[in-house]
């Protein structure tokens, strides 16, 4: 089983997957969490966030219901953070089922829009794809859905490379944010209410940016 971050700070257990894919997946995890992510953790404000991955957890779950559910300006909200090769989310709102699907084959369209192609889809290994401006052929996909890449801009913030991208699928959008090591993402459904829209989704996920800057936890 694969675990994931529940909103209690414990690990919710997601269904198994018998494609042999996803034993290559588990094991570049592993590395992650052995390596590449304890080294991140040591690096960073961990003060600031919390002195333990449970704390973390529970101060983001907070400021991303702040910051986007209590507005009413997404649907859901995820954050964690990345290397070269994936991301690895640590919390969401309203609960981790709301933003990720687990591994498994997609059917995807080509580029001639005439034939498809099954692929293996990880969405955290997409999200970091997509964080560091190398997308996979597959696409990026949220919560078991495909989205597709509209805008992409690398601008500065503090002296610091601020990559913000924008994602849409019919009636619905992304916004995405990432800055060193840190990614986060909010979606707003358009049949969620009056103030889930591409603009409002925007100005909450800058807010956010700005907060994250000047808390230090970057």
């Amino acid at each position: 089983l694969v675990r994931a971050p529940s909103r209690g700070g414990g690990m919710a257990a997601v269904a198994a997957v018998e494609d042999p894919a996803a034993e290559a997946w588990a094991g570049e995890e592993a590395q992650w969490e052995d390596s590449e992510q304890v080294g991140a953790r040591k690096s960073r404000h961990m003060s600031n966030l919390g002195d333990t991955e449970e704390e973390e957890q529970a101060l983001w779950y907070d400021v991303l219901d702040q910051f986007f559910m209590q507005p009413g300006w997404a649907c859901a909200a995820a954050v964690g953070y990345f290397n070269e090769k994936r991301a690895n989310l640590c919390s969401a709102v309203p609960d981790w089922t709301d933003v990720y699907r687990d591994g498994r084959m997609e059917e995807i369209a080509q580029n001639d829009n005439a034939t498809t192609k099954w692929e293996w889809v990880e969405e955290q290994t997409n999200l970091g794809a997509v964080a560091n401006g190398t997308p996979l052929s597959s696409g990026l996909w949220l919560r078991g859905q495909r989205y597709i890449v509209c805008y992409e801009n690398v601008e500065q913030v503090d002296g610091m490379d601020v990559r913000i991208i924008f994602a849409s699928r019919r009636g619905r959008g992304a916004w995405i944010v990432a800055l060193r090591s840190l990614v986060y993402f909010a979606i707003y459904d358009e049949a969620g209410g009056l103030g889930q829209n591409q603009f409002q989704c925007r100005k909450a996920a800058v807010r956010l940016l700005r907060h994250v800057v000047d808390e230090g936890w970057v």
